[in-house]
């Protein structure tokens, strides 16, 4: 048999493929081109946060009561030092985030003029603290706990820290620090829990929801119980809301799109407020164990509002907001109001 009598023998038998058909070029293409996209980089979600938080009644043009705060944090993406709790509990949270935070709070009487503050009023005190902080999500769910050390008294720096701002924004320099309430060393705790309900939803990506919340705190700084109720609508980043620096909550989490930006803008309006249920707050019932300048008669119930607006660029996200706080003593005549900026960037 001849060669070219042997080649059309097997190729009539199979043996020698012939040419592709012209659809296996287009399957050929497919599978190349999913091979290329499969090696391609997959962008990477961001693990870290940090974040400052101002808080200033400058913006209600008042310089009384909660006078300022501020917060600096960085949150990272695992267990930590305090994750483990969580499953003392018999919880296993889909995502853990541990936080480290610094943070400083001043609050003054409503005369700052007087060197001899109203002993009717509620004192100077300045709060110097450091914190730990582990938060568990699963789903729509939050859980948070902090554990906060600080110092409360002349070793908190609130005098040369809020005569410095004072001369950075033109303020009158308040003249009662000699007053302030002593040196004593701070321990708290606090437990947050925070729900995220879907209310609606539209093809463009606008959503409304409504974030309840619920907290404790314990310690001597502060024993209170607080629950919260807030809306926010726009569109809305993978998160609980955010809190200023008085609150002492939620912090803000890394976020939840890829590093690259991708889905990483949009803006939302919020608003919402609660009740504080105080037992007891350092920075109007005194020293714990000394004798000192102390509010007369304090408010156990008292409620807050919040309004406010967030804006979200990729890994960038800034948040403004005003807050009413309701009295919280007899002899405070008009609610405390003040303004509260959150700047947080992922990485």
């Amino acid at each position: 048999m001849s060669a070219a009598a042997l080649v059309l023998a097997l190729a009539l038998a199979g043996g020698v493929p012939g040419p592709p058909a012209a659809g296996d070029f287009a399957g050929i293409e497919q599978t190349n081109r999913a091979a290329s996209q499969a090696a391609k980089p997959v962008a990477s979600l961001p693990r870290h946060a940090v974040s400052l938080r101002l808080d200033n009644d400058v913006i209600a043009g008042t310089d009384k009561d909660y006078s300022s705060g501020f917060s600096l944090a960085l949150s990272l993406d695992g267990r930590g030092p305090l994750g483990g709790i969580w499953s003392l509990f018999g919880g296993s949270p889909a995502r853990l985030v541990s936080s480290y935070e610094l943070g400083h709070v001043i609050t003054t009487p409503a005369d700052i003029r007087s060197p001899v503050p109203d002993p009717a009023d509620r004192p100077y005190a300045g709060i110097l603290f450091g914190a730990l902080a582990t938060q568990a999500v699963s789903g729509d769910r939050l859980d948070g706990l902090k554990i906060l050390v600080g110092v409360v008294g002349p070793a908190s720096l609130a005098e040369p820290i809020q005569r410095a701002i004072h001369t950075v924004t033109f303020s009158e320099q308040a003249q009662g620090w000699e007053y302030q309430l002593r040196n004593e060393l701070l321990v708290n705790a606090y437990y947050e829990h925070r729900r995220r309900l879907t209310m609606h939803t539209t093809p463009g990506g606008w959503a409304l929801q409504a974030i309840p919340r619920v907290g404790a705190s314990v310690g001597n700084l502060l024993v209170q119980a607080q629950a919260e109720a807030y809306l926010r609508f726009g569109h809305l980043p993978d998160d609980f809301g955010s809190s200023p620096a008085r609150g002492l909550g939620n912090l803000p989490l890394p976020a939840r799109h890829p590093a690259n930006g991708l889905n990483g803008e949009g803006a939302h309006l919020f608003v919402g407020g609660g009740v504080f249920l105080v037992a007891r707050d350092l920075t109007l019932d005194g020293n714990t164990l000394t004798d000192g300048p102390r509010v007369q008669e304090k408010v156990h119930a008292v409620p807050a509002g919040e309004a406010g607006v967030s804006f979200r660029k990729h890994r960038f996200e800034a948040t403004f907001s005003f807050i009413a706080w309701g009295r919280e003593h007899a002899a405070q005549w008009r609610s405390c109001r003040y303004g509260s900026a959150t700047f947080a960037y992922s990485f």
